[in-house]
């Protein structure tokens, strides 16, 4: 009985010592509410363990987790049309036209959560996969120069695009492709835009792109994107964020940053799922396999960034200042603080939240973009059909033969216009007739003519500030630093 009972014993301390390895990590969760009157407030996370912490956030319910967590924070609705509808429109409320980075991946969190952007093709792949994730079958239909999306749900296909943030309805019902070619021009006809995105849909051109079906490809969606939102925050680090766009020091200055500060002497490897887009302080950096000295050779480092074909989610750091910050990209749509917030934190050990204040720096300016403009909607479609730009070769023609006769007709200050037209010289060197966005251009004329000043004055220099870029990008990676 004696052995039976020690044995007993052994077999009962070998449970216990697997139970213990086996329990997951302690979770973290603080729910720390602020109200901010400031601009320049800042939000400090703070690990001050000797040991390194994931964690993931949620600022006013934003910032999300997974696809899964997207859905059910942005959608309601128990139907399925109903339901895609909001996912649509939660989907493209966040996310801008831009082609930066468009070589990268899908990468839906990343777009989503760190920059904000992506060009037609990844936009309609990201809405794919999230009704992927509500068990309806996908597709997207490359067109002669576009991409959409095809869901199907009550037993037929349907038509969204999500760049051009629209879908068609006849009797409340959104419409398959089939149906909006069979009717587009009476579509057309009662079309009325509601978003500067919209305009491009009224251009002859659109339509076009769908009857051209010879080149048309449809690539079936089936895969479930399983990509998380989770953070690290090594030991005595800081994480703190949103900072403003810098048209002086960011190559793309239209998202909002997160700065992670390492201490000094730190030494080891960074994997984080946002897009790394500056590094401050002295040390080295090791990005996509090469070595970069900070901050001798910084710009550098910023070119690779900027000109590379793939999401590079970790860097080798080591610091050599008192401390080092890593730059990271986040959507400034989900960087918006209210009167009153919430932060919502979950960890794998203990971290500490507070508000600090930081300092403006010189070069900073308030987040906009094009599509933000959706007040001058009805002002650029009206300029769409008054102005013709089909013949004009530059601004100086555009301006005597069109604006002069616009602005007496309206009675607008022609002047004003004419100095704004001087400063958009630098970002347009081909003529007009030839541009290929024409749509965005009726958007800038409409900004040019009738926004207020700190509206054309921040678009112009976040644009200035990218197309200065681009040019600087494309003469340096010629060189054979970049082969």
């Amino acid at each position: 009985m004696k052995y039976v009972f020690y044995i007993a014993l052994f077999f009962l301390l070998i449970y216990s010592i697997i139970s213990i390895k086996s329990k997951p990590n302690s979770n973290y969760i603080l729910n720390y509410n602020f109200t901010s009157h400031s601009k320049n407030s800042l939000i400090w996370i703070h690990n001050s363990n000797k040991h390194s912490v994931n964690f993931n956030f949620s600022l006013n319910n934003k910032f999300y987790l997974s696809l899964n967590d997207f859905i059910l924070k942005n959608t309601q609705s128990t139907d399925a049309e109903k339901k895609i509808m909001e996912l649509f429109e939660s989907l493209t409320k966040y996310i801008v036209h831009e082609k930066l980075f468009n070589k990268w991946e899908v990468s839906p969190l990343i777009r989503i959560n760190s920059l904000g952007y992506a060009f037609c093709g990844r936009q309609s792949k990201i809405f794919a996969l999230m009704c992927n994730v509500l068990k309806c079958k996908s597709r997207v239909l490359y067109l002669n120069g576009h991409i959409v999306s095809e869901i199907y749900y009550h037993k037929k296909w349907h038509l969204y695009d999500p760049d051009r943030k629209i879908f068609f309805t006849i009797n409340h019902r959104v419409i398959s492709t089939d149906e909006f070619l069979l009717k587009a021009d009476s579509l057309m006809r009662l079309f009325s835009p509601k978003k500067i995105s919209h305009l491009s849909v009224y251009m002859p051109t659109y339509k076009e792109m769908f009857l051209s079906k010879n080149d048309n490809i449809i690539q079936t969606i089936e895969t479930l994107n399983k990509d998380t939102f989770v953070l690290n925050l090594p030991p005595h680090s800081s994480f703190i964020f949103p900072y403003p766009p810098d048209y002086k020091t960011d190559f793309y200055p239209y998202n909002s940053k997160a700065k992670l500060y390492l201490p000094k002497k730190f030494s080891g490897k960074i994997k984080n799922p946002l897009v790394l887009f500056d590094v401050e302080g002295s040390g080295t950096i090791t990005y996509n396999k090469r070595r970069y000295k900070m901050p001798e050779q910084r710009e550098l480092l910023k070119l690779a960034i900027f000109k590379s074909k793939q999401f590079i989610d970790n860097v080798n750091v080591e610091v050599e200042s008192d401390s080092l910050a890593l730059v990271y990209a986040l959507n400034p749509l989900l960087t918006i603080f209210q009167e009153s917030n919430n932060l919502l934190l979950n960890a794998s050990d203990t971290l500490s939240i507070k508000l600090v204040n930081r300092s403006p720096s010189p070069g900073e300016i308030p987040t906009i973009h094009l599509e933000y403009l959706n007040n001058y909607v009805n002002e650029a479609f009206e300029i769409m059909k008054t102005i013709d730009i089909s013949h004009i070769n530059n601004l100086d023609e555009l301006y005597v033969k069109q604006l002069i006769p616009y602005c007496i007709s309206k009675n607008l200050d022609s002047l004003l216009i004419k100095n704004r037209l001087n400063l958009i010289k630098s970002l347009i060197k081909e003529p007009l007739k030839n541009f290929k966005y024409e749509s965005n251009l009726y958007a800038y004329l409409a900004i040019i003519i009738y926004g207020k000043n700190h509206e054309f004055n921040t678009l112009f220099l976040s644009t200035y500030s990218y197309f200065h870029y681009k040019k600087i990008a494309k003469q340096f990676y010629s060189s054979k630093y970049f082969e």
